[in-house]
């Protein structure tokens, strides 16, 4: 995603100069790339929760007797949902920085991304959503795609819509919750089988997708997601073979709604096997 492609409104009243101005100012490259400063402030995030950072998760469960919408929007949920966007978003905005975005519009934009998302959450944390299974992602995408196709979005708010920079910070984070004494623990046939298992699945899935006539550029990223781990996969190999917003966002939308209509909540009653296919095809 090219970060220059980033514009703004600017008034009639503003002189040429400053025009000129401001156009060298969208220009000038980031300090550095964006695949190093993702390593670097997922870095960061992980070194503050090291270092005793670690604010109480919100909770979002809501809809039943027990716990209720009052309780969702309570003072206490609502302090730890800031604590956590402190913690979050600090190092977020300083790489923005670093990125050389317009910070007076990445700010408060990157907060209301922020509430949206909690919006997601919130959705998805209700009785009826966790029963049948579905995820935030679900009712992030909705509300993205209400929120685009309803109102035209303010310039200034498409600043901090900067998805590689969060997806590829949230990978750095992701790889931090497998321990090393989990992958000694595994062993050297544990590890052999995987490398077999992912391969396999790669080769098979980028097959069959060329047997369905599917471009090369969605093929790769789409046997990536299925062999490896979802949509984080596709996003690091979308990257890694430059490939374009198009294929990558129809490929997101498969990987995140696909699962979520599968055998519902029959599924997850029967057995401990079936329950545990229910919730792999949901974080697919």
């Amino acid at each position: 995603m090219s970060q220059g492609a980033i514009t703004t409104a600017v008034p009639g009243t503003v002189s040429a100069e400053e025009r000129e101005a401001l156009a060298l100012e969208r220009e000038r490259p980031p300090l550095i790339g964006e695949d190093w400063l993702a390593v670097l402030v997922g870095g960061s995030l992980i070194a503050l929760v090291l270092s005793g950072l670690r604010p109480v998760l919100a909770r979002f469960a809501w809809g039943t007797d027990t716990a209720t919408a009052a309780a969702l929007l309570g003072e206490d949920n609502l302090a730890r949902s800031a604590q956590m966007a402190t913690l979050v978003l600090g190092p977020i905005i300083v790489g923005a920085a670093v990125l050389r975005a317009r910070m007076q519009a990445f700010v408060p934009a990157v907060l209301l991304l922020y509430a949206l998302g909690w919006l997601a959450q919130a959705l998805a944390g209700h009785a009826v959503a966790s029963a049948w299974g579905l995820e935030y992602v679900l009712f992030g995408l909705a509300v993205g795609l209400a929120i685009n196709h309803s109102v035209t979005l303010p310039a200034w708010f498409r600043e901090a819509v900067r998805t590689e920079y969060y997806i590829k910070t949230g990978l750095v984070v992701l790889g931090a919750t497998i321990l090393f004494d989990e992958i000694v623990g595994a062993g050297f046939l544990g590890i052999l089988q995987a490398l077999v298992v992912v391969i396999s699945v790669w080769t098979f899935c980028f097959w069959l997708a060329k047997r369905l006539r599917v471009d090369d550029e969605l093929a790769t990223m789409l046997s990536s997601a299925v062999s490896i781990c979802g949509v984080s996969a596709a996003i690091a190999t979308c990257g890694a073979i430059e490939g374009g917003d198009a294929s990558a966002s129809r490929l997101f939308a498969t990987i995140w709604t696909a699962p979520f209509w599968r055998m519902p909540a029959a599924v997850k009653e029967s057995s401990s096997a079936p329950e545990a296919l229910y919730a792999g095809s949901v974080a697919m």
